[in-house]
């Protein structure tokens, strides 16, 4: 006889812990649940026998949500955790999201179909990796990749089928941050400026996301911003062959900011070229879209300087024209994370 699945809800709000125990009493004969009332309590139960899903809110006393689902992830690898929070704070989401293993977040009110429906996908999804490869390489595999984003220049971020945020790398984070143009809702389900954008945005998430996918899909959409700087761009792409129990694929979004350009690593420049210190600034600079006069200016040097330092730059990358030169820098691993607009004239 297979053993029932163990399922934990965690909350100081005794009145909702109560509600929990009622709004899931249909579910007695098919998991085996526990309802404690604290952080500590739950690692004590888990101690004793692991969980396969622990529920639990974010804000308590003493040991808060957070740090209750690092200590799982950490002490037992195989629980899966859904958050259930009524701050509705970004930057607390995005910590949950960036430095945690959760498989759902959710906001209070939460109703009981929508919680218990993502509670048995948790389930699906842990039985599913049982079948094909063992949790520790899963995980593994999983944690390189999204530490891996981090390193990437361009905003990057991971919703579900449905525009709920999975994972930001940092240029994402810090970008949605910014509210401009881009944002996420109290739920994690990404918003353009207008419900209009917002439409659009979604169903290109939705098309992207479906298991048929049609070939004319749209996969690209621009979102204006009130700031009136220019719209940012996003294309979405699914993430691997393997659906989610209801039949879609993760959609990664990978957004440009045409007022904020990647930066240049000068110091890999010069390496990469056998560049000097001074043609390698120069290379990043021109790499950034300014012309040979704006160049010298904002790297306080004469043009007749900047010339010599360009023929030089042109022979050791054996190009011949500035656009040549450019296409090959932008080409090449030295583009870094950018989190605030640099100065006119800063290259790397």
């Amino acid at each position: 006889m297979t053993a029932m699945p163990r399922v934990m809800f965690v909350d100081d709000d005794t009145h909702l812990l109560s509600s929990l125990v009622r709004a899931f009493h249909a579910k007695r004969g098919v998991w085996d649940m526990a309802f404690v009332e604290s952080a500590e309590a739950a690692l004590k139960a888990a101690a004793e026998r692991p969980f396969a899903v622990v529920v639990t809110d974010m804000s308590m006393p003493g040991m808060n949500g957070l740090e209750l689902v690092r200590s799982l992830n950490q002490r037992s690898p195989a629980t899966r955790c859904v958050v259930l929070t009524g701050t509705a704070d970004l930057q607390l989401a995005a910590d949950v999201i960036n430095t945690t293993r959760v498989f759902r977040f959710y906001t209070k009110p939460c109703p009981v179909g929508r919680l218990m429906s993502g509670i048995e996908e948790t389930l699906a999804a842990a039985r599913l990796a049982e079948t094909t490869e063992t949790e520790s390489g899963s995980r593994r595999a999983s944690d390189v990749g999204l530490l891996a984003l981090d390193h990437i220049a361009t905003a990057v971020i991971v919703v579900d089928g449905s525009g709920h945020v999975l994972h930001m790398n940092q240029a994402g984070s810090a970008l949605v941050a910014e509210k401009d143009g881009l944002t996420v809702d109290a739920n994690l389900v990404c918003r353009g400026a207008t419900p209009d954008e917002t439409q659009a945005l979604l169903e290109t998430i939705r098309h992207q996301a479906a298991r048929e996918r049609a070939d004319d899909a749209v996969t690209a959409v621009s979102l204006s911003r009130p700031s009136m700087r220019h719209p940012l761009l996003v294309i979405a792409t699914p993430l691997g062959p393997e659906p989610d129990a209801e039949g879609q694929a993760s959609v990664a979004l990978f957004v440009a900011d045409p007022d904020r350009p990647p930066a240049l690593d000068a110091e890999v420049i010069g390496r990469l070229y056998g560049l000097t210190g001074a043609e390698s600034r120069l290379a990043c600079v021109l790499a950034s879209g300014r012309d040979l006069g704006d160049a010298a200016e904002a790297l306080h040097i004469t043009q007749e300087s900047a010339r010599t330092y360009l023929k030089r730059i042109f022979a050791k990358t054996n190009t011949r024209r500035q656009a040549d030169l450019v296409r090959l820098i932008l080409a090449s691993p030295a583009l870094i994370p950018q989190t605030e607009p640099r100065a006119p004239g800063a290259a790397g």
